[in-house]
């Protein structure tokens, strides 16, 4: 929940939107005021004011506008005392808050014959938190091995952190020249992991949130995942079988970066009858031996090896 306060003390209404926005916790100064709220979450919206000179009193009420057009909030009458300063405040409803993104508006403020004042505001809609999750970045959801430079970033935090953007890079400096920042829109980022170094190494992503409550860029944080594009390889292979349903494969197959890890069995190379299993040097097919014609190994990250067709 977040209150906003906005002090001003000028001798007529028509200059209430002038002077100073601020949190109430003080963490927040400048006109006009960039809220971050939380895609989803009702938000609370007071704030204060008084004038001076004025030469009569008045109800007054005020409402809020987004994009130009009113919300449906209408907060409550007040009445306006030249003497004291009038605090206002109401809820925001969550449906205010449907699309992540900036919105700018204002608080209306109508006193009738006395006139009215329209004070700007605008909010930074943040994506919805994942509390389920430590704050970070996954890259293609915790996989361990990829065999395509082109992947998807997940990234979580908590309820707590504002965060509204995200610098990204392959590179643990930040080089200017080799980092992205983004807009948290949501949860997932396409990203290209670097392909200049060997194969060899784990491909490392590293990433910085900036928080929108203190305009601080958070400590580095990273995931890393093999790429691996080389296929695996079979050295040799043979069926046999004396039952009719049955069929042992013997195979010898191996890759260099993330282990050959299961065999599919075809009767032919495109359709036909199949079977998948995982990777050993012997294994009991629920298959013929009429129908093991082909055969072929896949790796850890996802590549085939090409068809080897059975004697």
């Amino acid at each position: 929940m977040f209150t906003v306060a906005h002090r001003v003390e000028t001798p007529y209404i028509a200059n209430l939107g002038w002077g100073q926005w601020s949190l109430m916790n003080g963490e927040f100064t400048g006109e006009p005021l960039a809220v971050p709220v939380r895609q989803g979450v009702s938000v609370n919206l007071g704030f204060d004011f008084s004038t001076t000179g004025h030469p009569t009193a008045e109800i007054c009420q005020w409402s809020l506008t987004l994009g130009g057009s009113a919300v449906g909030l209408v907060g409550t009458s007040f009445y306006f005392d030249t003497s004291k300063w009038a605090t206002v405040s109401a809820s925001i409803p969550v449906n205010t808050w449907a699309k992540v993104g900036f919105r700018s508006g204002a608080i209306v403020i109508d006193c009738g014959s006395e006139g009215f004042a329209r004070v700007p505001i605008s909010f930074t809609v943040l994506p919805t938190a994942n509390d389920d999750f430590l704050t970070g970045v996954s890259i293609e959801g915790g996989s361990y091995a990829v065999n395509d430079p082109k992947v998807t970033l997940n990234f979580s935090w908590k309820s707590t952190e504002y965060f509204d953007q995200v610098m990204l890079s392959n590179d643990g400096g930040f080089s200017a020249s080799k980092r992205k920042i983004v807009d948290l829109t949501k949860d997932i980022v396409p990203w290209t992991l670097e392909t200049q170094s060997s194969e060899k190494l784990p491909k490392t992503v590293y990433i910085r949130f900036h928080d929108a409550l203190t305009d601080i860029w958070t400590v580095a944080m990273t995931d890393d995942i093999i790429l691996d594009t080389i296929p695996p390889t079979i050295s040799s292979v043979s069926v046999d079988g004396s039952r009719a349903k049955k069929s042992t494969l013997r195979i010898s197959a191996k890759d260099n970066r993330t282990s050959v890890a299961q065999i599919m069995v075809a009767s032919a190379k495109s359709g036909g009858k199949r079977v998948v299993v995982k990777y050993s040097t012997k294994v009991t097919l629920n298959m013929s031996v009429s129908n093991t014609k082909f055969v072929r190994v896949q790796d850890g990250a996802g590549n085939w090896s090409k068809w080897r067709r059975l004697a």
